[in-house]
């Protein structure tokens, strides 16, 4: 067996892996050594699982050391793995130094075998005449692949005899006859399968394929078996031979007949991916093609390209780049990887500037969808440039370039440049009497969204927006396919907005129009029906109504698990939602047993839902009181998110706020406060003064003074809450209810009763125009009181209030009123006849005073019903209360 090797390197230093391989020619070519990277990697697999597998197998890893490497968090991650390798089981490591940087202060300073053994960067090591640092490089890597090999040896030293053995064993076999059979049985097999892009690859270029190694050990050893040509005993070393190698050392492929294979591939896929890939939709449920399909035919063609320098090829390599929705590539490495093939020969080619420009705006949207935004950026202006230049001004390719520029700037959170370029290419659009309706649908959808992250009367404008959209699309009297699907869409995200600003009615009404459209389009088990059941169950979740949201989510739960299958990432979140909903109806256990059955499955998979998972199982056990358990989930989501976002980004918000709900839980205010302070900075640098997240931060903060008794700062702390939710909200936001009861409570607190009926009337409005009985009765209990408290027992408005609370149809509501009016003494000590005789002739009323325990004759010595709660001070008895219910 040839010596494993895995060369970890970044993308900006290619040239270096290069030279390296082409030095090493002749091991690899006796069979000595194995040579694997990231850049051998074909794009039809996943990457970041074949890195860690190939790290895991190699004899040998060798690290191509520069600044690059360790600005990466990619191949840092790589490298930290590495790190462990050589501790645990002492691999073997050698770190070559390619450029100046300061390595000594990292990892590989500890570890042995670094080259070249002056410890000088390759590039240092060149000095002297410029004219001679080509033959310079040459003799430097020349001393630095010696000094590897000299390494090698003395790890490995039976190695060479090993290996001689086994290549006189292949040789000494009838090699040619199994070659002749292998070649017409796959011949046959890919014949069958000539639709896949990625077997006509592999009819025209076998070395191509990781699938073929899967063929070496499945699909073919029966046949060769029954023909007497692979006997038992040599099964063994045949499975361990890389079939697409062993052709093509064997078999010469015609140039010709590779170009004309690539060509077909992308003949098939083009017509039918170009609509799938813009707009999604059923052919991808289908599962009949991957996207990675159409990066293998690119990677294909340059390939060719490197190889002969087809000019012809060109064009196809770009309009086939041209056609990718990075978006549905779940593999950031191999998209990376495909974005540095394309960026490396693009400036080469001798095309047309329309497609030139086309090409570079896709190759721009992929460096979008991996966060490259700076970079994208770069590339853009240059591309609009350019485009400007050899195009005409009100080409829809600049259009397509201002509409990058508002994609990006929309992700780095500038909204109103995200805006104004939105508004540039629609103006482009405009001036097109002919284009699509369905390009200016979605581009309406797009403006619509930094205005809804502006907040406030912005959200009005993209309202307008999402209805302009929908009034394109639904203007034609027979629109095509891609419009009927894109309607259900925008009809959902308006129901999402209407979401946002807390319009719950309008938003259920959006989205159940928008299920019934899509089972119209699609049957009621499709799921795309099963994603907007989701959505409508996170909105039932939102507003509380959680016996609702588990009967919508189960609905979805059960078209994902029959349509996707029980392990589906879409079927896993809906299990991961009905978890969330059991743990906020407070059913702790049925909630962790579903998120422990979640949390193996995606530990290993580098995906944000396992720190959800994480987060999520923290506060069950901060619910629970384990107090421990949920600081060491909390701390272990955290590190979970720094792998996808710096410690200053806005997803890192929650782990200070969840730790703060612990320490407030233990009734560490100080700690509490200190967390709720770093999130509120974090939340106002991140998004701005006046957004949602730093409402939230100060209302908590508000809620921690009113448990310390500092009443002015948590009326301080409310009032800023208030006022940023005023601005943001819609006028009927449970949120802005919320912070009203709040603030009532500090007044309360004060027995500063007429602010208590101001800020208690404006919750209660809210709560009943949301029907939400169990809030509304907790506001009508305290209007009660505040009356009471302040001797206005004769008020209509008291006496109104009374009246609702008796007619209260929810029993537990109803149970829930009775209870606070006890446990705050409302009635102790009060001169109540009035309420006796004003109840008197009023059944409800007569039943409520009676259930209160006030009778005629008891009158100021009513009963009070002893309860735990006593044994605490009042505010935190209620305190306690009303966060049980808000």
């Amino acid at each position: 067996m040839p010596i494993q090797v895995y060369i970890l390197h970044h993308e900006k230093d290619v040239r270096f892996l290069e030279q390296i391989e082409l030095s090493l020619t002749v091991p690899i070519r006796n069979n000595l050594l194995k040579i694997q990277h990231a850049n051998s990697i074909f794009g039809g697999q996943h990457i970041e699982k074949k890195v860690q597998e190939n790290l895991r197998s190699a004899d040998v890893i060798v690290v191509l050391c520069s600044s690059d490497l360790f600005a990466s968090k990619i191949t840092c991650r790589h490298l930290e793995q590495i790190i462990i390798l050589q501790q645990e089981e002492d691999k073997v490591v050698i770190p070559i130094l390619l450029r100046p940087f300061l390595w000594e202060e990292t990892e590989i300073s500890t570890l042995s075998n670094i080259l070249p053994k002056n410890k000088k960067s390759i590039l240092t090591n060149i000095e002297g005449n410029p004219d001679e640092a080509h033959y310079q490089m040459e003799e430097v890597f020349y001393q630095t692949i010696k000094d590897f090999l000299q390494i090698i040896r003395q790890n490995f030293p039976d190695q060479d005899q090993q290996l001689k053995a086994e290549v006189e064993i292949k040789e000494n076999y009838s090699s040619n006859r199994i070659n002749t059979k292998l070649y017409e049985i796959l011949k046959a097999y890919l014949k069958n399968n000539e639709a896949h892009t990625q077997t006509m690859f592999a009819l025209a270029y076998p070395s191509s394929l990781p699938f073929l190694e899967d063929l070496t050990s499945k699909s073919y050893i029966g046949v060769l078996r029954a023909d007497n040509i692979l006997k038992e005993e040599e099964r063994g070393w045949l499975l361990d031979f890389k079939l697409s190698e062993y052709l093509r050392q064997e078999f010469e492929i015609d140039s010709l007949q590779l170009n004309d294979a690539a060509q077909k591939g992308i003949d098939i896929f083009k017509e039918e991916l170009q609509e799938a890939l813009e707009v999604g939709g059923a052919f991808f449920e289908k599962e009949k093609y991957n996207i990675q399909d159409l990066f293998n035919v690119i990677h294909l063609l340059f390939h060719l390209y490197v190889k002969k320098k087809y000019r012809s090829i060109e064009d196809q390599i770009t309009a086939a780049f041209s056609i990718i929705n990075f978006r549905k590539a779940n593999d950031p490495l191999a998209v990376k990887k495909l974005l540095n093939e394309f960026l490396r020969h693009i400036h080469k080619f001798k095309i047309k500037p329309e497609l030139r420009v086309k090409a570079m705006n896709n190759f721009i949207a992929g460096l979008d969808t991996l966060g490259h935004y700076e970079e994208a950026l770069k590339h853009l202006r240059e591309n609009l440039e350019y485009g400007e230049q050899n195009l005409a001004k009100q080409h829809l390719e600049i259009a397509k370039s201002q509409e990058l520029f508002g994609n990006i700037y929309y992700e780095m959170g500038d909204f109103k440049a995200s805006i104004q370029a939105y508004l540039k290419s629609l103006k482009i659009y405009n001036a097109h009497p002919n284009i699509e309706d369905i390009h200016l649908a979605i581009l309406y959808q797009n403006i619509a969204r930094p205005y809804y992250q502006l907040g406030g009367k912005n959200r009005e404008n993209a309202i307008q927006l999402y209805e302009k959209a929908r009034k394109v699309c639904t203007r034609q009297i027979n629109p095509n396919a891609r419009i009927q699907q894109l309607i259900p869409t925008i009809i959902a995200n308006l129901a999402v907005l209407y979401e946002a600003v807390g319009d719950y009615d309008k938003a259920i009404k959006y989205q159940n129009e928008a299920i019934q459209i899509k089972e119209k389009l699609w049957g009621n088990n499709n799921p795309s029906v099963a994603f907007s059941l989701h959505n409508l169950g996170t909105l039932y979740q939102k507003m509380g109504k959680y016996a609702l949201a588990v009967d919508t989510t189960l609905k979805s739960l059960k078209i994902r698990r029959e349509k996707l299958g029980s392990q589906h990432p879409h079927t896993l979140l809906s299990s991961y939602n009905l978890a969330t909903n059991y743990f906020l109806m407070e059913r702790y256990d049925e909630a962790q047993n579903i998120l422990e059955e979640l949390r193996p499955l995606y530990e290993n998979n580098n995906s944000t839902t396992y720190f959800l998972i994480l987060e999520v199982l923290g506060r069950i056990h901060t619910q629970k009181g384990t107090f421990e358990e949920a600081l060491d989930l909390l701390e272990k989501s955290f590190e979970e998110k720094k792998k996808f976002y710096d410690e200053t980004h806005i997803r890192m918000n929650s782990y200070a706020i969840d730790v703060g709900n612990v320490y407030y839980r233990q009734k560490n205010y100080k700690a509490a406060l200190e967390k709720y302070e770093e999130a509120l900075i974090v939340a106002a640098h991140s998004l701005g003064r006046e957004h949602t997240e730093v409402a939230f931060a100060y209302f908590l903060k508000g809620k921690t003074y009113l448990k310390t008794h500092e009443y002015h700062q948590s009326l301080k702390n409310l009032s800023k809450s208030l006022k940023i939710r005023q601005k943001t909200l819609h006028d009927t936001h449970p949120d802005l209810a919320l912070t009203y009861q709040k603030i009532a409570q500090v007044f309360r607190l004060n027995k500063t009763y007429s602010e208590v009926v101001d800020y208690n009337e404006k919750a209660l409005d809210i709560h009943l125009s949301n029907r939400d009985t169990s809030k509304a009765a907790v506001d009508l209990a305290y209007l009660i009181d505040a009356y009471l408290q302040n001797q206005q027992i004769e008020h209509p408005q008291f006496l109104e209030h009374l009246n609702m609370a008796s007619k209260i149809q929810d029993g537990q509501a109803y149970k829930l009123t009775i209870n606070i009016l006890i446990k705050l003494k409302s009635f102790e000590n009060k001169n109540i006849d009035t309420i006796l005789q004003y109840g008197k002739n009023k059944p409800s009323i007569h039943t409520f005073l009676k259930d209160l325990g006030l009778t005629k004759s008891e009158n100021k010595k009513s009963t009070i019903v002893k309860n735990d709660a006593e044994e605490k001070s009042l505010e935190e008895s209620m305190d306690d209360m009303l966060n049980a219910i808000f």
